[in-house]
C-alpha cells in the first residue's frame, strides 16, 4: 500500500464528516494553525517568491500570507485527499489547487516548499515516509523547506491517530539531505518546525565580512 494511503484516506473521511471547519484538517485551533503558519514564513523574505504548499488543505497558509502578513506571492497548493482539494477549490476558485501526491506525480520547481501538520498521522513506516517527504521537497525546492512536526520529547496526551518524532533522528535524515538546516522548537509545547537550505546563511543573504 502506498505509504500516504493511510493519511489521504485519514483526511478524506474528515472532509467528508466536517466539511470546511478546522476539524477537517485535524486542527486543534485557530490560533495554533497560524502560530504554525508565522513560525513556516520565517524561513526567508517571502515576498515576490513561488510557493509550494504540502497538504494545503483548504489553503489557509495562502490567507495568513496574503492576508496577515501582506506579501505578494505566487501560490500553489497540493493535496492528496480528493475531498479536501474539492472544498479548497470551492472556497479558491482562482487558486491553482492540485490534487496530487509528491511522491508519485511530478511537479515544476518552487522558490520554497511547505509542509504544516503533514506528518502528524500514524503509519507503519513514519520514519521512512518523512525521510521521502523531506528528500522529494528539497528536491522540488530552489531555495529552501520548511515543515513541522510533534515532538517526542514531550510527555503529551496525543490522540491515538498521532505521532510524535524523535528531534534526534529527524535530524540524522536532515543531515543527510542538507547541510544547512535550521529547528525551531520555542514557539509551542510538543512541537517543532524545520528549515532546510540549498545554500548556506552568507550565500542566501550575499553576505560579506
Amino acid at each position: 500500500m502506498d505509504m500516504l494511503k493511510t493519511t489521504e484516506i485519514f483526511f478524506d473521511a474528515n472532509a467528508q464528516k466536517h466539511e470546511d471547519s478546522l476539524l477537517a484538517l485535524d486542527w486543534g485551533s485557530k490560533r495554533t494553525q497560524e502560530l504554525r503558519f508565522f513560525i513556516l514564513s520565517e524561513i526567508a523574505d517571502l515576498n515576490n517568491k513561488t510557493i509550494l504548499d504540502v497538504g494545503c488543505g483548504f489553503a489557509d497558509f495562502f490567507v495568513f500570507l496574503t492576508q496577515k502578513l501582506q506579501l505578494n506571492i505566487s501560490y500553489t497548493g497540493v493535496d492528496i485527499s480528493q475531498n479536501i482539494i474539492t472544498t479548497a477549490k470551492a472556497k479558491h476558485p482562482d487558486l491553482d489547487l492540485r490534487h496530487l501526491n509528491i511522491l508519485r506525480e511530478s511537479i515544476e520547481p518552487f522558490d520554497y516548499v511547505f509542509g504544516s501538520g503533514i506528518h502528524n498521522i500514524k503509519t507503519t513506516q513514519n520514519y521512512t515516509l518523512l525521510e521521502m517527504l523531506l528528500k522529494q521537497m528539497f528536491a522540488i525546492a530552489k531555495e529552501g523547506v520548511a515543515t513541522n512536526m510533534i515532538d517526542a520529547s514531550f510527555d503529551a496526551n496525543l490522540a491515538e491517530h498521532i505521532f510524535a518524532y524523535e528531534k534526534k533522528r529527524v535530524i540524522e535524515t536532515v543531515e543527510s539531505i542538507t547541510p544547512y538546516y535550521c529547528l525551531r522548537s520555542d514557539y509551542l509545547p510538543h512541537d517543532f518546525t524545520l528549515f532546510l537550505y540549498k545554500n548556506d546563511w552568507a550565500t542566501r543573504n550575499s553576505y560579506e565580512a
